[in-house]
């Protein structure tokens, strides 16, 4: 029993030493992240401080305060640290792009005839005998001083002399049309387009009136034409203006856009806080074709109105 009761107790010691190194371990971690985070933000105000020398293309501390970020990182090991790891960086592009900006390419800075004076005086021509030989060898020696490479026996590729060709201009002969196919452009008249806004306003006032018939109905339903394409366009426009003059609404609570005809606002319920939205909707071939199929529309709810293209080349009118 006493064995027992020692050896119950060793395992407590055990446990409380553990416990007590696991405690000390998680200290020294919590410790080294502090000073971790205390480094970044020293070297943040470091960097920021030194701004102006840091961007002059002459120091060398932007070198130096990417090692130190560089040092820091290998210590991060938490979302804090590194969002001053990331600080330190964006400041450090900041810098870059700025010293960058300040860099002054001295493209004129390269005197050529000074260059070849000093070649000159080099290889033993001076400027009082200018008929003296020139040492090539000389310069050749000093440029062996200063690579690996053999010298080698090369040729010069290609004539010394080039002829500059004279493009010639290509005669291109002019397309003459026949009278016949001459077609003169529609004149538009003013009686014309007040006839296509006459139109409009007819065509919408039938909708409206088969809204009034068929409401409440499904958007879709409503306004698709299975049979034309260019029909279900002009519907959908026609809706629009019911819409925007308030005469219409669309409602999609249920999940499906339902449009029905309503009384118009007045100006009172505008004060009271009704409210107008717009909805802007595209719609192309295929997208008419895949409503076509999935409401399974077998025939348009707006009649389909007769086609004027025909009359409309042929009239020279001008149709919606």
């Amino acid at each position: 029993m006493q064995a027992y009761r020692e050896d119950e107790r060793g395992k407590l010691v055990q446990a409380e030493r553990d416990l007590q190194a696991q405690q000390d371990k998680e200290q020294d971690l919590k410790w080294l992240r502090r000073d971790t985070r205390k480094r970044y933000r020293d070297l943040l105000t470091t960097t920021s401080e030194r701004r102006q020398d840091i961007i002059k293309a002459s120091d060398e501390s932007m070198l130096e305060t990417l090692q130190q970020a560089d040092l820091l990182y290998r210590k991060v090991e938490r979302p804090q640290e590194a969002t001053l790891d990331s600080q330190i960086l964006i400041l450090s592009t900041d810098l870059a792009m700025q010293r960058a900006r300040n860099l002054k390419m001295d493209i004129d800075g390269f005197d050529i005839e000074d260059y070849m004076a000093r070649l000159s005086r080099y290889m033993g021509e001076t400027d009082t005998d200018a008929t003296r030989p020139i040492s090539w060898d000389k310069l050749g020696k000093l440029g062996l001083q200063h690579t690996c490479r053999l010298p080698s026996s090369d040729f010069m590729l290609g004539p010394l002399s080039v002829t500059q060709k004279t493009r010639k201009a290509a005669d291109h002969a002019r397309l003459e049309k026949h009278a016949s196919d001459r077609r003169e452009a529609v004149q538009l008249r003013e009686e014309d387009i007040r006839k296509q806004e006459n139109e409009t306003t007819t065509n919408v006032n039938k909708v409206y009136r088969i809204l009034e018939e068929v409401g409440p109905i499904n958007m879709f339903e409503f306004f698709v034409n299975p049979e034309s394409f260019s029909q279900t366009i002009e519907n959908m426009f026609y809706l629009s203006f019911i819409v925007r003059e308030g005469k219409a609404s669309i409602d999609d609570e249920s999940g499906q856009p339902m449009v029905e005809a309503v009384e118009t606002p007045t100006a009172e319920q505008h004060q009271q806080g009704l409210t107008k939205k717009q909805l802007m909707m595209e719609l192309d071939m295929a997208t008419w074709r895949e409503i076509i199929k999935i409401y399974n529309i077998q025939k348009s709810t707006i009649p389909t109105r007769p086609n004027t293209s025909a009359t409309a080349l042929a009239d020279d009118q001008w149709h919606g």
